[in-house]
């Protein structure tokens, strides 16, 4: 898993958010964010997740679209 703490959005994959939460819907809604590399990205929500780390417990807006992991192979 890639953590970039510089990015304006988080992204996860919807097949990775459907295995997280299972028969649960997520909002149709959607928005285009451009990637590092300059490629408009259709993404839908967000939605909101409750994350620790390290302790901290934080409410943080993640959107998600089908194929991420094809997100991060263009960076490289």
């Amino acid at each position: 898993m890639l953590l970039d703490t510089g990015a304006e959005v988080t992204i996860l994959s919807t097949n990775f958010l459907h295995r997280l939460f299972p028969g649960q819907e997520f909002p149709d809604r959607g928005r285009s964010v451009r990637s590092l590399g300059g490629n408009q990205i259709a993404v839908k929500g967000p939605v909101m997740l409750t994350i620790e780390i390290c302790c901290q417990v934080l409410q943080h807006s993640v959107y998600f679209c089908n194929g991420a992991t094809m997100l991060f192979q263009q960076l490289l």
